[in-house]
């Protein structure tokens, strides 16, 4: 038997023992069986030498970890049926470390295979997740995460490998960089080739908006809706759509939207933000209870005053703020932390319309309710004592 033959006969022999290997983690990943499915590929190829496997481990690790160390060390679990990742991500699980870094490993089998066009692929997989989960916060600044997202998604992309996530992540890449013309391009493509991939419709939507292509944004908005079946991303479309009436100066829609979107999400502090800023932009009914409602999530911050009076005042409401503060000092009568920060900022305001006395005895009312709550070292009485010399000036 000639050495040639010998080779392909064994590197046949390898590639099938590798497919069986994957289509066996495959069937534990199906049944959720993901520590046992690491285990099945990395005895086939422990030390990272087949790009089928290599890439195999990415796709698990990227898709299914518990917890992970910059994507560099993660930790896997096998669930029971009905439990999720979600479930446990952030907490401790039984099991030893994975160590495996992907942009290493897919680097150096590229070295190796340079015409393995699916590594690129894996290679822009894994920076596109790390963009996502870590952005400034990681290894590599966000611009040379994008641009690597970009470049090694481009390469597969060039070489055929496009099914419509490539497209997608290359559009996604391009919006941050805000070429709009070409991101737009790329969605168009990732949405015709997966017509029920809502993310391209929404990210379409946006694109077009950018570029005041408005009507292409609402239908595209609509149908990214349709997709969705969740309250959170449904909720992520209202307010795209509220930007987009917005544009069109569609008062009442462009309300109802961000109106359904706060209730979608009680709790958020933004999207309940958006809603005050167009509740006072567009001099809407209901903002007295929007402006309750933001103010109510976080009472004893001095951002959720800040936000609320600038606002007011940006739409010269300052009779308006007085009369909210006044209300709010009573619902909060029995938390003097409360009353001391409405007392402390109403004060500001009243400096602002240039009546200093009432600022003063809303200054000393401050230091009476903060007092009941911090000691007499706490910064805020220094502060206090500063507006009360300005205001004797």
């Amino acid at each position: 038997m000639g050495k040639r033959f010998l080779f392909l006969l064994l590197l046949g022999s390898s590639m099938l023992h590798a497919q069986k290997c994957i289509r066996q983690a495959d069937k534990l990943i199906a049944d959720k069986k993901f520590r046992s499915a690491w285990e099945v590929l990395d005895k086939a190829d422990p030390k990272n030498e087949n790009p089928k496997i290599a890439l195999a481990k990415t796709d698990l690790l990227l898709n299914n970890f518990i917890n992970t160390v910059m994507h560099k060390v993660f930790t896997l679990k096998d669930l029971m049926p009905g439990e999720k990742v979600e479930d446990y991500r952030g907490k401790d699980v039984n099991g030893s470390l994975i160590k495996f870094d992907p942009e290493i490993i897919l680097d150096s089998l590229l070295k190796q295979h340079p015409k393995n066009y699916k590594l690129y692929e894996g290679l822009g997989n894994y920076y596109y997740q790390v963009f996502l989960y870590f952005q400034e916060n990681w290894l590599k600044k966000p611009e040379e995460l994008v641009q690597m997202i970009l470049s090694n998604y481009t390469i597969a992309y060039q070489h055929r490998i496009n099914n419509y996530l490539v497209p997608y992540r290359i559009g996604f890449a391009q919006l941050i960089l805000q070429n709009f013309q070409e991101a737009r391009k790329y969605f168009q493509e990732a949405a015709k080739k997966n017509p029920k991939y809502a993310d391209a419709f929404y990210s379409l939507a946006y694109t077009c908006l950018q570029l005041n292509q408005i009507d292409s944004a609402l239908m595209n908005a609509n149908q990214a809706y349709r997709l969705f079946t969740d309250s959170f991303n449904r909720s992520d479309v209202n307010l795209l759509r509220g930007m987009i009436y917005s544009t069109k100066n569609d008062t009442l829609a462009c309300l109802r939207e961000y109106s359904t979107a706060a209730k979608r999400n009680p709790g958020n502090q933004s999207m309940s933000l958006l809603l005050l800023k167009a509740e006072l932009r567009y001099n809407g009914k209901a903002l007295d209870s929007v402006t309750s409602a933001y103010f109510d999530m976080a009472p004893k911050l001095g951002e959720t005053y800040n936000e609320i009076i600038n606002d007011y005042f940006k739409y010269n409401k300052l009779q308006e703020i007085l009369a909210f503060l006044e209300s709010k000092l009573h619902d909060y009568e029995s938390d003097p932390e409360v009353c001391g920060n409405i007392c402390f900022y109403r004060a500001f305001v009243y400096v602002t319309m240039e009546e200093k006395e009432k600022a003063k005895a809303d200054l000393l009312k401050a230091k009476e309710y903060f007092g009941k709550v911090f000691p007499p070292s706490n910064e805020i009485f220094g502060t206090i004592e500063e507006g009360l010399k300005e205001l004797e000036k």
